[in-house]
C-alpha cells in the first residue's frame, strides 16, 4: 500500500514537472516571438489559465488551449502591460538619474529621492506581476478599472506580494546562474507559486455573479 502511494505521488510529482516544463517553453517561445513587448503579458496571463486546468493531456491540446486564451485576452492584456511597462521603464530612468547624482553629491534629498523612486519602481513592477492576476481573476473589468485594481489590490494582500517580489528576485538570480532554467521552468514555476499565493484571497473579492478566466470556459466557447 505505501509502495503504491509512493509511486503515485512520484508519478504525480514527475508529471507536475511535466507539465511545468511545456507550460514554460511554450510561454517563453511566445514572448521571444513577440519580441517581449508585443506578448509578454497575454503570454503570463494564458499560462496562468493553463495552471487551473489539472488535467493530463496531450502536449498539442495544452498548445491549441493555451493559444485560445492567448487570443481571448490578448488586446485588453497588451494594452495594459503597455500601459504599466511605460511606468516601469519611466521610473527605472528616475532611478538612474537620481542615482547618477548621488555618485556627484551625497545630499540629503538625493538620497532620500533616490530610495523613494526606487521604492516606486518596486512598487510598479508588483502592479505589473498583478495585473496578470487581475486579468484572470476579473476578466469583467474595464482597461483602466485593470490597471487601477493592479494597484490598489497589492495593499489588500501585502504579505503575500512581498513573498512574491522575493520569489521574483530568486528566479531571477537562479535564471541568471543557470541560462537553460529560463527557457524550461522559472516562468512557470515563478507564477504557479505566485497562483497559489494569491488563488485564495483573489477568489473570495470576485463579486457574485462574475466568474474568473478559466480554461472550461474557454473550452466551451
Amino acid at each position: 500500500m505505501e509502495k503504491e502511494n509512493s509511486k503515485k505521488g512520484f508519478s504525480k510529482t514527475i508529471n507536475f514537472i511535466y507539465r511545468l516544463t511545456i507550460l514554460n517553453i511554450i510561454t517563453f517561445i511566445t514572448i521571444v516571438l513577440g519580441l517581449g513587448i508585443f506578448s509578454f503579458l497575454p503570454a503570463l496571463v494564458s499560462l496562468i489559465v493553463l495552471l487551473q486546468y489539472p488535467e493530463e493531456d496531450t502536449i498539442g491540446r495544452m498548445i491549441k488551449l493555451y493559444f485560445r486564451v492567448f487570443k481571448k485576452i490578448y488586446f485588453k492584456a497588451e494594452l495594459v502591460f503597455l500601459i504599466l511597462a511605460s511606468l516601469v521603464v519611466l521610473d527605472a530612468v528616475s532611478i538612474f538619474y537620481f542615482y547618477c547624482w548621488l555618485l556627484e553629491s551625497s545630499a540629503f534629498f538625493y538620497v532620500i529621492a533616490y530610495y523613494v523612486v526606487l521604492f516606486v519602481e518596486i512598487y510598479f513592477i508588483l502592479a505589473l506581476v498583478n495585473s496578470c492576476f487581475i486579468l484572470v481573476y476579473y476578466p469583467h473589468l474595464k482597461l483602466f478599472k485593470v490597471i487601477k485594481y493592479s494597484f490598489n489590490t497589492i495593499v489588500a494582500v501585502m504579505l503575500k506580494m512581498v513573498f512574491i517580489f522575493l520569489l521574483l528576485i530568486g528566479t531571477i538570480y537562479i535564471s541568471i546562474l543557470f541560462v537553460p532554467a529560463l527557457p524550461l521552468i522559472s516562468i512557470s514555476l515563478f507564477m504557479f507559486c505566485a497562483y497559489k499565493l494569491l488563488d485564495e484571497p483573489y477568489k473570495k473579492m470576485v463579486p457574485k455573479g462574475y466568474n474568473i478566466l478559466s480554461p472550461y470556459e474557454i473550452l466551451e466557447d
